[in-house]
């Protein structure tokens, strides 16, 4: 009975560190507390890891799990490790083709700017937005950015900055060079599928860049 409950105590850990490491988010900006959050699970009480003798022979089939269990947490928070801090420049290597330009703050916004980055992707262009100085978007509006080229205006996605980060993914669907112009306006919650108007920042991608 109680070797049961040892290998369910430790399908239960396994399970929490299958879980968190699943996350997308653990991979797509992988958090630099990665490795004491998978030894947290490590550390969990009532762990049956607590108890793992690290030397000598296991002698029993719940120290063998747990002996398993605990190698698979190190190698996974040695892995996270490296990719923190190779973060940088694995970005670098596998997305060599950035493009960033700046976007200003109107007199709605004086104090606000941007910086975009411009990435293309099997979907579409990856548009990541940092804003700074733009406050959130007052209750019952929110933000749209927007591209304008020729042929007029596109939407390519909304937020609104309530939160604490200041990093806006967005998404085009058209190709930037025929739609130049990037511009962010508030818009009523409500009021439609149409622009507003009100723009708090602009900006263009420069020539070369497009």
């Amino acid at each position: 009975m109680r070797d049961e409950q040892s290998q369910d105590s430790v399908a239960s850990g396994d399970r929490e560190l299958e879980s968190l490491l699943r996350l997308p988010e653990m991979w797509a900006a992988v958090p630099t507390d990665l490795k004491e959050r998978c030894l947290a699970v490590n550390r969990a009480p009532g762990s049956d890891l607590e108890n793992v003798v690290p030397f000598g022979r296991p002698r029993s089939l719940r120290h063998r799990a747990a002996r398993s269990r605990r190698r698979l947490v190190v190698l996974v928070a040695a892995a996270a490790a490296i990719v923190v801090g190779a973060t940088g420049l694995v970005t670098t290597l596998t997305q060599p083709d950035a493009q960033t330009f700046a976007l200003s703050g109107t007199e709605l916004a004086t104090g606000a700017k941007a910086r975009a980055e411009l990435r293309d992707t099997p979907s579409g262009v990856e548009i990541t937005l940092r804003t700074s100085g733009l406050d959130g978007a007052a209750p019952g509006t929110y933000y749209e950015a927007w591209v304008k080229g020729a042929k007029g205006l596109v939407p390519i996605g909304t937020f609104h900055l309530r939160g604490e980060s200041d990093r806006v993914v967005l998404w085009s669907g058209v190709d930037m060079a025929a739609y130049p112009a990037m511009t962010v306006t508030v818009q009523p919650e409500g009021g439609g599928a149409a622009s507003s108007g009100r723009v708090v920042l602009s900006g263009a991608v420069p020539p070369g860049k497009r």
